[in-house]
């Protein structure tokens, strides 16, 4: 055996460290002896724990699940109590009394085995929880804007050659691409399955948008047991994956694809694909466009997705209504649409060919609007409430049919109603016009993600 030197914490092997290393090799050089002659060494943390991101909140509605849980099963709680003051009494836990130490609050659950009657109840942290606000590692960088970009297919939509009678139809795809850590989105039109046409509609969106690092994509099997169209993109993605990975890697780009069966593994995408292909279908109808005229729509319906409030832009000028958007990132300030006639409520039959593009881009917004608001707005039960959800000083989004598209409605709570039984249901707004209003919950949701006051 190799006799090791007096230091095993500074013996290294000779090799090439790179920087995170040799950072390492720093830190591990400051360990010390406590009184029982253990080694006490820091972790070696790549960024401040204050850089992790805000888990207060998700922990705090993990802990709440499981209160709801302790109503329904006595025993679970008496479990779950004593396992928890087994834990503190060991030491492996302790109250945090210090308020000016940075803290992050790691969510937890607990795992039921009756089978084992030593541990029948154990928690387990969950540490891969992702935190709002905050890039994950893979999906920062410093170089490009758009580091790591999901993507997927949506289609078919069936196009006309050209205006007038006598026209042939053929069938277009809709390529869309996610950045994983901004959410921006950004559609190409491909009129087929062919390697050279996705290559194509990936040069397209590298000359506008920058060159990724990675790019992540469904699995082809992912498709099998599909209908026919179904079927023509997984032999697409299947036969293609060779090529389309050496046409990245020789970019210095790498391609990924999720495992088989896993579709919940690429849900970025896969959200937008819904939202995209569910609205587009409602208001194409039978209506066939041509390729300029389905671009143009798209084109204006990626605005509207990159348009969407995410967070509040801290100020202090409590007067200001600023929020950060998915465009922010794209172009530096919050997408404008030009403002046009209402033509939603006219007949189609009425409507120039161009007249037409604007009715399909105000009912798809007017569609995806509605159904965003509605999904932000989901809650639970009002039968029992721990304080109001939304506090004072909050931005919000206000319910609201009429807005042109790409303009979202938003209010600052100033005061809150709790009812006679504690529960918050009515909130005193002031709006970005100055009025101030009373409004029902209802009516009014949150952002994406909420700022700390």
């Amino acid at each position: 055996m190799e006799e090791c030197g007096d230091n095993p914490f500074t013996s290294t092997d000779d090799q090439v460290l790179s920087h995170d290393d040799k950072q390492c090799e720093e830190v591990f050089m400051t360990h010390t002896r406590n009184s029982e002659g253990n080694f006490v060494v820091n972790l070696p943390f790549k960024l401040p724990i204050t850089s992790i991101g805000e888990s207060k909140h998700i922990s705090k509605q993990r802990f709440l699940s499981l209160e709801r849980k302790f109503s329904k099963n006595k025993e679970f709680k008496q479990m779950y109590t004593q396992f928890m003051r087994e834990f503190e009494q060991a030491g492996r836990m302790e109250k945090c009394t210090a308020s000016d130490v940075p803290l992050n609050i790691l969510p937890h659950h607990a795992i039921v085995n009756l089978e084992k009657p030593t541990t029948p109840l154990t928690s387990q942290a969950t540490g891969n929880n992702a935190y709002y606000g905050r890039p994950t590692r893979s999906q920062s960088a410093t170089s490009t804007t758009i580091y790591t970009v999901v993507l997927d297919y949506a289609g078919p939509f069936l196009l006309k050659d050209r205006h007038g009678h006598g026209y042939k139809t053929y069938k277009s795809y809709i390529a869309i691409f996610i950045c994983s850590s901004t959410k921006a989105v950004h559609i190409e039109l491909v009129t087929g399955l062919e390697t050279h046409s996705f290559l194509s509609a990936f040069r397209r969106f590298i000359a506008r948008r920058g060159k990724p690092r990675v790019v992540v994509s469904d699995n082809g099997t992912t498709f099998r047991g599909a209908d026919r169209e179904l079927r023509k993109l997984y032999d697409f993605l299947n036969t293609s994956s060779n090529e389309l990975t050496t046409s990245c890697t020789e970019q210095g780009i790498v391609w990924k694809f999720v495992p088989s069966y896993s579709p919940h593994m690429n849900g970025l995408a896969e959200g937008a694909v819904k939202s995209c292909k569910y609205h587009l279908k409602r208001v194409l109808k039978q209506s066939l466009l041509t390729y300029e005229g389905f671009s143009t729509v798209l084109i204006q319906i990626e605005g509207i997705f990159n348009s969407r409030p995410l967070c509040p832009i801290p100020f202090s000028d409590s007067e200001v209504f600023q929020v950060l958007t998915p465009a922010h990132f794209l172009i530096g300030r919050t997408p404008v649409a030009i403002p046009d006639y209402q033509y939603d409520e006219v007949p189609t039959n009425r409507l120039k060919y161009f007249q037409q593009l604007q009715q399909i881009y105000q009912s798809f917004w007017k569609g995806f609007s509605r159904d965003y608001v509605g999904l932000l707005q989901q809650r639970g039960k009002w039968q029992s409430s721990k304080g109001p959800t939304l506090a004072a000083g909050s931005i919000v989004l206000i319910k609201d049919k009429h807005t042109p598209p790409c303009h979202w409605r938003l209010a600052r709570i100033i005061e809150t109603h709790p009812g006679g039984d504690g529960v918050t249901r009515v909130a005193t707004l002031k709006t970005s016009q100055g009025s101030s209003i009373k409004l029902s919950f209802t009516k009014i949701c949150p952002l994406p993600i909420q700022d700390n006051h």
